[in-house]
Formats: C-alpha cells, sequence, structure tokens
C-alpha cells in the first residue's frame, strides 16, 4: 500500500454494526461475524471502534473524537479507489450521517470529503 493511496474515513456513529451493515448492502460485500474486514475488489476495507473515550469532551464537529472509522487500503490509487471512497462518503451523507475523509486526496472529492451535519445529539 502507498501512503498517498489510503484513506481513513471518520463516521459519526458509535457502533460498527451500522456501518457494517450499510456497506455489505452498498458494496455487495461480506463481513464476517468475528471480524470488520473485507475486499471491494482488490482494496482492502476495514472498519474500526475506537474503545476509549477521548480525553476532552466530544465536540459534533471534532470528527478525531468520532468512534467509526473505515480504512481503504489500497496498494495504488486509482479510479476505483476514487470510486470507492466517495461511493463510501456517500451513503453516509445521504442517510444523514456525518463523514469525513482523511488522505491526500481529499480535496478532490465532493465537499473536499467532509460534510457535518447538524444534529442534537450523538448517533
Amino acid at each position: 500500500m502507498k501512503d498517498d493511496a489510503y484513506c481513513k474515513i471518520y463516521v459519526d456513529l458509535e457502533s460498527t454494526v451500522q456501518v457494517k451493515n450499510g456497506l455489505q448492502d452498498l458494496l455487495g460485500i461480506n463481513f464476517s461475524v468475528t471480524s470488520a474486514e473485507a475486499l471491494v475488489g482488490d482494496i482492502p476495507v476495514g472498519i474500526y471502534v475506537m474503545r476509549h473515550k477521548p480525553l476532552h469532551r466530544r465536540q459534533a464537529d471534532d470528527f478525531l473524537t468520532w468512534r467509526v472509522t473505515i480504512d481503504i487500503e489500497p496498494d495504488d490509487r486509482s479510479a476505483a479507489t476514487d470510486e470507492l471512497v466517495i461511493t463510501v462518503l456517500e451513503h453516509f451523507w445521504l442517510h444523514s450521517v456525518s463523514a469525513v475523509a482523511a488522505c491526500d486526496y481529499e480535496d478532490d472529492l465532493p465537499f473536499q470529503g467532509t460534510r457535518i451535519l447538524q444534529r442534537d445529539e450523538p448517533q
């Protein structure tokens, strides 16, 4: 994997279950019961949850404190990689879930890879 191809997507949800279910349906992939890692074509995708609470008070727009992340780890950046990242981001945005991409090419993504939606309390 090259560093310029890697993308981490922060998702403003508390559990990986919603993310796994959504991505399975969206991308036609299966995560095993014991793992949150799968291949989309030849691109590894992993879903992770931060086990500890942040040291500072969580702010709605502080995506670094969001508990769920999706790691997209291709060997090389390609049109398929970009399409995968955009598809995942737009899936969450269309379901009113904030998501932020952190990668070398985030400025090339819709909304520069960032949509933080306003809501009253964490999902």
